[in-house]
């Protein structure tokens, strides 16, 4: 009988440690996918006000995906829509499709576009572009060299630029920007 006894008890313990492990394995996974879900918001203190409304487009120098050279002073010159993504930002995924379609509207009407990743390569956003069927011009950036000169931290941003002044910054606070949210700040430029 103790022989039994003490069976039992042992198979008792492993299953109260097995139960506790698994209890410990969902809390760390949930903890993982909120922390992955949170880079997208919050990256860290700020260490420098980020550009605004009223503000002039910075100086940087990009190379978009064909290849070609996108430059904030061609930006400067008439309206310009500026995004920064990063494809594995639940937001960022969000807000690409919204601005394709603004892209898909207002490309044909003269309005420039520049769609910079924020430490991202080209290969993992052609395929991110390749499975939602975007056609948006981007640039793939490894770094935050441009980003910085933006902002400290937030992704997806959206600015909406006339002749270089910033006239409407989208973040995903309070809500992701839909075309909706970008069409009615461009409607009163064009």
């Amino acid at each position: 009988y103790n022989e039994r006894c003490s069976y039992r008890e042992s198979l008792g313990f492993c299953q109260s440690f097995c139960c506790a492990m698994m209890r410990l394995l969902k809390i760390l996974t949930f903890i993982l996918c909120l922390s992955s879900t949170l880079s997208c918001i919050y990256d860290g203190p700020l260490t420098k006000e980020d550009i605004k409304v009223g503000d002039i487009i910075p100086d940087f120098s990009v190379e978009m995906f064909d290849g070609t050279t996108m430059t904030g002073e061609y930006l400067r010159k008439g309206v310009s829509v500026i995004m920064f993504f990063h494809t594995g930002c639940p937001d960022c995924a969000a807000t690409l499709p919204e601005v394709q379609k603004i892209y898909d509207e207002y490309f044909p009407q003269q309005v420039k576009f520049a769609v910079i990743s924020r430490e991202e390569g080209k290969e993992t956003i052609d395929h991110f572009w390749k499975a939602n069927s975007l056609t948006l011009p981007y640039s793939a950036q490894s770094d935050r060299t441009v980003y910085n000169l933006f902002a400290d931290s937030r992704i997806p941003r959206v600015y909406i630029c006339l002749d270089g002044i910033i006239k409407a910054v989208f973040t995903d606070e309070p809500n992701n920007p839909t075309s909706g949210d970008i069409r009615s700040v461009l409607e009163g430029l064009i």
